[in-house]
Protein backbone atom coordinates (compact mmCIF):
# COMPACT_ATOMS: atom_id res chain seq x y z
CA UNK A 1 0.00 0.00 0.00
CA UNK A 2 1.15 3.36 -1.07
CA UNK A 3 2.30 5.93 1.77
CA UNK A 4 -0.98 8.17 0.70
CA UNK A 5 -3.61 5.20 0.78
CA UNK A 6 -2.75 4.33 4.64
CA UNK A 7 -5.34 4.92 7.03
CA UNK A 8 -4.16 7.04 10.46
CA UNK A 9 -6.52 4.61 12.65
CA UNK A 10 -5.77 6.35 15.82
CA UNK A 11 -7.96 9.34 13.93
CA UNK A 12 -10.60 7.14 12.74
CA UNK A 13 -11.11 5.28 16.05
CA UNK A 14 -10.89 8.97 17.97
CA UNK A 15 -13.85 10.09 15.63
CA UNK A 16 -15.74 7.10 16.43
CA UNK A 17 -15.28 6.93 19.88
CA UNK A 18 -16.42 10.77 20.60
CA UNK A 19 -18.79 11.10 17.85
CA UNK A 20 -22.58 12.66 19.35
CA UNK A 21 -25.05 9.89 19.75
CA UNK A 22 -28.11 11.30 19.27
CA UNK A 23 -31.67 10.24 20.51
CA UNK A 24 -33.99 12.77 18.33
CA UNK A 25 -33.03 13.88 14.73
CA UNK A 26 -34.13 17.40 13.80
CA UNK A 27 -34.46 18.81 10.34
CA UNK A 28 -31.43 20.61 11.42
CA UNK A 29 -29.19 18.52 12.75
CA UNK A 30 -29.34 16.15 9.25
CA UNK A 31 -28.77 19.15 7.23
CA UNK A 32 -25.77 20.15 9.16
CA UNK A 33 -24.30 16.78 9.38
CA UNK A 34 -21.31 16.89 6.41
CA UNK A 35 -22.26 13.82 4.17
CA UNK A 36 -19.42 11.28 5.38
CA UNK A 37 -21.15 11.06 8.92
CA UNK A 38 -25.16 10.89 7.44
CA UNK A 39 -25.39 7.44 7.65
CA UNK A 40 -23.63 6.62 10.80
CA UNK A 41 -25.90 9.48 13.10
CA UNK A 42 -29.10 8.09 11.29
CA UNK A 43 -27.80 4.41 12.49
CA UNK A 44 -26.57 5.55 15.82
CA UNK A 45 -30.03 7.18 16.40
CA UNK A 46 -31.90 4.20 15.22
CA UNK A 47 -29.66 1.89 17.68
CA UNK A 48 -29.58 3.99 20.77
CA UNK A 49 -33.05 4.07 20.52
CA UNK A 50 -33.95 0.30 19.91
CA UNK A 51 -31.77 -1.22 22.24
CA UNK A 52 -32.26 -5.07 22.76
CA UNK A 53 -33.83 -5.59 19.78
CA UNK A 54 -33.26 -7.98 17.01
CA UNK A 55 -32.50 -6.57 13.59
CA UNK A 56 -35.99 -8.29 12.46
CA UNK A 57 -38.04 -6.13 15.56
CA UNK A 58 -36.13 -3.15 14.77
CA UNK A 59 -36.56 -2.91 11.12
CA UNK A 60 -40.17 -3.99 11.99
CA UNK A 61 -40.76 -0.05 13.90
CA UNK A 62 -38.95 1.84 11.46
CA UNK A 63 -39.91 4.67 8.19
CA UNK A 64 -39.78 3.31 5.04
CA UNK A 65 -36.44 5.78 4.67
CA UNK A 66 -35.27 3.78 8.01
CA UNK A 67 -35.73 0.45 7.01
CA UNK A 68 -33.87 1.27 3.19
CA UNK A 69 -30.62 3.25 5.59
CA UNK A 70 -30.53 0.24 8.15
CA UNK A 71 -31.05 -2.70 5.99
CA UNK A 72 -28.40 -1.74 3.50
CA UNK A 73 -25.84 -0.57 6.27
CA UNK A 74 -26.58 -3.77 8.11
CA UNK A 75 -25.58 -6.05 4.32
CA UNK A 76 -22.96 -3.86 3.83
CA UNK A 77 -21.17 -4.46 7.47
CA UNK A 78 -21.79 -7.71 7.08
CA UNK A 79 -20.73 -8.26 3.76
CA UNK A 80 -17.51 -6.73 4.75
CA UNK A 81 -17.25 -8.58 7.92
CA UNK A 82 -17.77 -12.36 7.03
CA UNK A 83 -19.52 -12.19 3.70
CA UNK A 84 -23.04 -13.22 2.92
CA UNK A 85 -22.49 -16.46 5.18
CA UNK A 86 -21.41 -14.17 8.32
CA UNK A 87 -24.79 -11.82 7.44
CA UNK A 88 -26.81 -14.59 7.45
CA UNK A 89 -25.87 -16.54 10.82
CA UNK A 90 -25.19 -13.22 12.33
CA UNK A 91 -28.78 -11.54 11.61
CA UNK A 92 -30.22 -14.50 12.09
CA UNK A 93 -31.90 -13.95 8.27
CA UNK A 94 -34.25 -11.86 9.45
CA UNK A 95 -33.44 -9.23 6.69
CA UNK A 96 -32.89 -11.34 3.71
CA UNK A 97 -37.02 -11.01 2.64
CA UNK A 98 -36.54 -7.13 2.71
CA UNK A 99 -33.53 -6.22 1.01
CA UNK A 100 -34.28 -7.05 -2.73
CA UNK A 101 -36.74 -4.28 -2.83
CA UNK A 102 -34.48 -1.87 -0.24
CA UNK A 103 -31.84 -1.89 -2.22
CA UNK A 104 -34.27 -1.20 -5.74
CA UNK A 105 -35.77 1.92 -3.87
CA UNK A 106 -32.08 3.29 -3.72
CA UNK A 107 -31.57 2.26 -7.34
CA UNK A 108 -29.31 -0.24 -6.55
CA UNK A 109 -30.27 -3.06 -9.33
CA UNK A 110 -27.54 -4.43 -9.47
CA UNK A 111 -26.57 -5.12 -5.87
CA UNK A 112 -30.50 -6.09 -5.74
CA UNK A 113 -29.78 -9.02 -8.19
CA UNK A 114 -26.62 -10.00 -5.73
CA UNK A 115 -29.02 -10.00 -3.14
CA UNK A 116 -31.81 -12.38 -4.36
CA UNK A 117 -29.02 -14.88 -5.98
CA UNK A 118 -27.59 -15.30 -2.61
CA UNK A 119 -30.68 -15.13 -0.58
CA UNK A 120 -32.20 -18.42 -3.23
CA UNK A 121 -28.83 -19.83 -2.31
CA UNK A 122 -29.11 -19.01 1.06
CA UNK A 123 -32.71 -21.41 1.39
CA UNK A 124 -30.43 -24.57 -1.18
CA UNK A 125 -28.26 -23.97 1.97
CA UNK A 126 -30.87 -24.31 5.45
CA UNK A 127 -32.33 -26.76 3.17
CA UNK A 128 -28.76 -28.80 3.03
CA UNK A 129 -28.98 -28.83 -0.88
CA UNK A 130 -25.85 -26.50 -1.13
CA UNK A 131 -22.80 -25.67 0.53
CA UNK A 132 -22.16 -22.47 1.93
CA UNK A 133 -19.11 -22.37 -0.22
CA UNK A 134 -21.48 -21.53 -3.01
CA UNK A 135 -21.85 -18.32 -1.32
CA UNK A 136 -18.45 -17.16 -1.92
CA UNK A 137 -18.85 -15.96 -5.79
CA UNK A 138 -21.14 -13.53 -4.83
CA UNK A 139 -18.98 -12.27 -1.80
CA UNK A 140 -16.60 -11.75 -4.74
CA UNK A 141 -19.17 -10.00 -7.05
CA UNK A 142 -20.60 -7.63 -4.06
CA UNK A 143 -17.30 -6.85 -3.51
CA UNK A 144 -16.46 -5.44 -6.98
CA UNK A 145 -19.40 -3.71 -7.53
CA UNK A 146 -20.14 -2.40 -4.42
CA UNK A 147 -16.50 -0.35 -5.37
CA UNK A 148 -17.91 0.64 -8.86
CA UNK A 149 -21.61 1.27 -6.78
CA UNK A 150 -21.03 3.14 -3.68
CA UNK A 151 -24.11 1.80 -1.34
CA UNK A 152 -22.89 4.63 1.43
CA UNK A 153 -23.40 7.39 -1.47
CA UNK A 154 -26.39 6.27 -2.83
CA UNK A 155 -28.00 6.08 1.35
CA UNK A 156 -26.54 9.77 1.61
CA UNK A 157 -28.69 10.69 -1.29
CA UNK A 158 -31.33 9.16 -0.11
CA UNK A 159 -31.57 10.59 3.08
CA UNK A 160 -31.26 14.23 1.93
CA UNK A 161 -34.17 13.40 -0.72
CA UNK A 162 -36.52 12.12 2.01
CA UNK A 163 -35.51 13.82 5.06
CA UNK A 164 -39.01 13.87 6.30
CA UNK A 165 -38.76 10.38 6.71
CA UNK A 166 -35.80 10.86 9.41
CA UNK A 167 -36.92 13.41 11.66
CA UNK A 168 -37.80 11.93 15.09
CA UNK A 169 -41.47 12.64 16.57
Amino acid sequence: MSEDKKYDFSKIFEKVLHRPIHSRLTNDLITKTPDEDLTQLIIDTLQVNNKRKSDGELYSGLTTGQKIIYSTYILETQIFNGGFGGFYFNTGCELNQFLERDLIAMGAESLADIVRRANELNELILADQAEPEKLYPLDIEFHKLIDVDSLEARRVRYIKENIEQFISA
